[in-house]
């Protein structure tokens, strides 16, 4: 009885406010991050050719992005469990190996025939995309590492709950990202999708540079050796770490085809780089109100129940909350002439693009609601140490991703780009169900 006292005082103990001081800053950083994707496709927009510009940078950063997204998993890991330097410098070894392994595939993308069969074959990119597509590839070598700092940087901030370090570092390189789009269009030489990858890349870079700054003061604080060892198996060898981490990376990994599958599926149809021009200004305007929730919902879970389970009630209120806004905030922007003005203004498209991501804006305002549930439930099966329903969760997400885009795309192939909206939340659907289901099983 007194065991249970004690359990409702600690449930009482988190405020909506503590949520709050956690979140604000998370999703300020968010915000800026899409932002900064949208800086990306203002500055294309200006090139002499943006549809196409948009068309092979899309196509080219998707596949670099999919091949150095095992480099985040490690954040995962980290912000999961302990807080000791050994725990960390760990992970970290394996991680290097990761990127190292990352940066190889992207140089097979760039420097080898591989690349021209990936891009036309798969990506299903025009071939006078392709010299842009290369020139994309081999700027992005650097990727994997530009994953590497951040994830590392940002493991130790929110493990710290430091979270106003992250916004920090994303005002910066939206700063960065701004100023190289002011002056970049108007060099001679270079191409629209290499415009798009030098702005991002430096961006990163400022991004993860900062934010290394204040974590590796707090890094220094940590403990040497582990002073609270979780229940579950602390991975303190390598191949303790591979065995955890494995699924995880199989998620990252999945979630990046995503992407160039999408582009894939949507090249099929009739007017194929519209439709992927179309379906990629969509998806940044409506990720700017989806980052709101976007990993922050997975974030809040793993920092509030990973020392007092009592507190999933609030968590989950909050979370409820923050899905149902952004919904409503979506849907406000396609019926009022809010939307058509930031995809004009903000993003730089012009009219006939901003009423051609109608659609599919209208298809993702109930994303948010599936992602929420989604990260909830995934986060609280890495808090049970349970990785392997997560992996597994993400593969059937891409699976029926590519059932929905190319079956669409050979039963209506007019459809045009909410083709890749309907594909992406009935993806989405599958994985949240999926991963509500483990955590049921395993009482997580």
């Amino acid at each position: 009885m007194k065991d249970f006292a004690n359990s409702q005082q600690a449930d009482k103990s988190l405020t909506f406010a503590e949520i709050l001081r956690f979140y604000l800053p998370l999703a300020t950083a968010a915000v800026i991050m899409i932002g900064s994707v949208n800086v990306v496709n203002s500055a294309l927009s200006k090139t002499p050719n943006p549809q196409a510009a948009l068309a092979a940078f899309a196509i080219a950063f998707s596949y670099a992005e999919m091949v150095s997204a095992p480099c985040f998993s490690g954040m995962n890991m980290m912000i999961t469990l302990g807080r000791d330097r050994k725990y960390f410098i760990n992970t970290f070894k394996f991680m290097i190996k990761v990127t190292a392994v990352a940066m190889c595939f992207i140089g097979v993308l760039a420097f080898t025939p591989v690349g021209k069969f990936v891009a036309l074959n798969i990506g299903g990119a025009s071939l006078n995309l392709y010299k842009d597509i290369t020139t994309v590839w081999r700027f992005s070598l650097i990727l994997p590492f530009v994953y590497l700092i951040i994830s590392t940087s940002r493991s130790v901030l929110l493990t710290e709950q430091k979270t106003i370090y992250v916004t920090i570092a994303r005002g910066l390189r939206l700063v960065v990202m701004l100023t190289l789009a002011a002056f970049l269009p108007l060099l001679k030489g270079l191409s629209g999708a290499a415009i798009g990858v030098l702005i991002m890349l430096a961006g990163m870079g400022t991004e993860g540079l900062v934010a290394l700054v204040p974590a590796a003061i707090l890094f220094k604080k940590w403990h040497t050796e582990p002073n609270d060892v979780p229940e579950k198996n602390y991975p303190a060898t390598q191949a303790a770490v591979l065995k955890f981490i494995t699924p995880l990376m199989v998620t990252s990994l999945m979630w990046g085809i995503s992407r160039p599958l999408l582009y894939a599926g949507l090249a099929r149809l009739n007017l194929g780089e519209l439709s992927i021009a179309t379906y990629k200004v969509a998806n940044n305007f409506t990720w700017l109100f989806m980052v709101l929730v976007q990993d922050n919902v997975k974030h809040i879970t793993v920092a509030f129940l990973r020392n007092n389970p009592n507190h999933k009630k609030h968590i989950i209120k909050f979370s409820a909350i923050a899905s149902l806004a952004v919904t409503a905030l979506i849907l406000v922007s396609v019926f009022t002439p809010i939307g058509e003005y930031l995809l004009t203004n903000v993003i730089g498209v012009d009219k006939s693009m901003a009423v051609a991501c109608t659609a599919p804006i209208l298809v993702f305002a109930f994303y948010p609601i599936l992602l929420t549930l989604e990260e909830h439930y995934q986060a609280r099966l890495l808090l049970k140490g349970e990785t392997k329903p997560i992996g597994f969760a993400k593969v059937l997400n891409i699976v029926a991703i590519g059932i929905t885009v190319f079956t669409i795309a050979a039963i209506y192939p007019n459809m045009g780009a909410v083709t890749g909206s309907i594909a992406l939340s009935v993806g989405m659907l599958v994985e949240a169900l999926i991963v509500r289901h483990y955590a049921v099983k395993f009482r997580a």
